[in-house]
Order: structure tokens, then C-alpha cells, then sequence
């Protein structure tokens, strides 16, 4: 049995994200640990040491570049999200009628079912999965943006940034009183949902302004 097998997604996140200029020699160095009998915890572990330390590297010594990373991050998501939630999102409700409920669950249902908990629960998931949607866009967006703006360092401003908002999510979550949607099950597992997924949003338009500048060149 070949013993790199299963490793296929933290070799692809060292690929990805690792910000080192030395990135495709260590791959190839902990490729052949795992040959000589090194487990895939173990890759795992020092495939997210390598991004998180090769983050810094790429940093060390530029403090102000790091500020001004962060900050412009914040510049770009902030107003894209405003905009999502204030404009975007309750003209997406009106378009599909979902400002509506009558409307959406009577066209989902024969008038027996209107007005019932299973179809208000539909409508209730239907308005949570576009609002998810916009926040991962905006992660995307965002992501995508900073690093075409902090090349060549590109990958180590996506990474601080996207850590300042899942920091963000955090602090937010703490400062939720008991009664707060996002509090309580299940609405926090919701909440948590998004949150980690809208950072991850951000590294992967980070990634993919990468990739399509690799292609370009």
C-alpha cells in the first residue's frame, strides 16, 4: 500500500497556502519522510506549521506591510458587506418573494400544507442559505482582491487578514448575550458554520487570484 495515500488534502493546502519561496522543496521532504514511515498526522501537523510559519516568514521584519494588509482587507470587506446585507440581500428577498411568506410557501405547497412548521421552515432556510451565500462571496471577493493589491506577498496578507476576521467572529460570539440568534443550538452551529467557511472563502480567493496570475505568466 503506498504509504503517501490520504495525504492528497494536506499536500494540497501546503501547495496552496504555503507562502515559503522554499514551499516545493519541503514538500517533497515531508513526501519522503512519509516514505520512510512518518504517519499522516504527522504530515498534517507540519504542513500547517509550514503555512503559519512561512506566513510570518514572508512578513518578518515588515510590520507596516502586515498593518496595511490587514487594514485594506478590512477597507474592502466591510463596505462589500454593508452592501451585501443593506441592498443586495432584501432586493434578492423581493425579487424571489421571499419577503413574502404566503407567497413562497404557497407556491411550494397545495393549500392544505400553507402555513405549516415544515414549510415555515423551508422559508426560513431559504432566506439563511442566500444570506450565507453573500457571505461567502464576500469572503471570496475580498480575498481575491487583497492579494491581487499585496503581490508578491500576497498569500501572507491573505492569511493575517482572513485570521483578523475569523478573530473578528470570535470576539462577536463572545459578546452575544444568552438570548442573541447565534447564541444557542442550533443557530450557533449555524453561525460558527459561516464563519469558518467565510474565512476559508478568503484564503481560497487569495488562492485563486494565484492561480490566475500563474496561468497568465
Amino acid at each position: 500500500m503506498n504509504s503517501r495515500n490520504g495525504l492528497e488534502a494536506p499536500a494540497w493546502l501546503l501547495k496552496t497556502f504555503g507562502c515559503s519561496p522554499n514551499n516545493e522543496m519541503l514538500m517533497g521532504d515531508l513526501a519522503e519522510a512519509v516514505d520512510r514511515g512518518k504517519t499522516a498526522g504527522w504530515y498534517w501537523k507540519q504542513a500547517i506549521i509550514a503555512v503559519v510559519v512561512g506566513a510570518f516568514a514572508t512578513l518578518k521584519g515588515r510590520p507596516v506591510t502586515l498593518l496595511r494588509a490587514v487594514s485594506a482587507g478590512w477597507l474592502i470587506f466591510w463596505p462589500l458587506g454593508f452592501a451585501s446585507f443593506n441592498f443586495v440581500y432584501p432586493l434578492a428577498l423581493v425579487m424571489l418573494g421571499l419577503d413574502e411568506p404566503d407567497l413562497l410557501i404557497g407556491s411550494w405547497a397545495p393549500p392544505f400544507a400553507w402555513h405549516t412548521a415544515p414549510f415555515g421552515r423551508i422559508y426560513t432556510f431559504a432566506m439563511n442559505a442566500i444570506a450565507s451565500g453573500l457571505l461567502f462571496a464576500v469572503g471570496i471577493i475580498s480575498g481575491w482582491l487583497l492579494a491581487v493589491l499585496f503581490r508578491p506577498h500576497s498569500r501572507s496578507a491573505v492569511f493575517f487578514f482572513s485570521s483578523s476576521v475569523l478573530l473578528s467572529w470570535m470576539v462577536y460570539s463572545a459578546s452575544l448575550g444568552d438570548d442573541a440568534i447565534g447564541a444557542r443550538l442550533p443557530w450557533s452551529v449555524y453561525f460558527w458554520m459561516n464563519a469558518i467557511v467565510q474565512t476559508f472563502c478568503i484564503v481560497m480567493g487569495g488562492a485563486l487570484a494565484d492561480r490566475k496570475r500563474s496561468t497568465a505568466s
